[in-house]
């Protein structure tokens, strides 16, 4: 059924988004990991990608879903 969905491309309203919720790698950043240990703020902290911006307010995947 996707296939077959995506043949009719033209008909989709498809985009792409990065998130990243804490702003940088916890798992292979050390140096990044302990500055967002000692002084992170998990609400002040993310971006999102759309294109070649990167916005703070990580609800914009969400606005444009719901927009549809």
């Amino acid at each position: 059924m996707f296939f077959g969905a995506l043949q009719n491309s033209e008909e989709l309203d498809i985009d792409a988004f990065g998130v990243s919720i804490v702003g940088g790698d916890l798992t292979d950043d050390p140096g990044f990991k302990a500055d967002f240990l000692a002084n992170g703020d998990v609400h002040a902290s993310g971006y999102v990608v759309h294109g070649t911006e990167e916005q703070a307010d990580v609800t914009i995947p969400i606005a444009w879903l719901l927009r549809k």
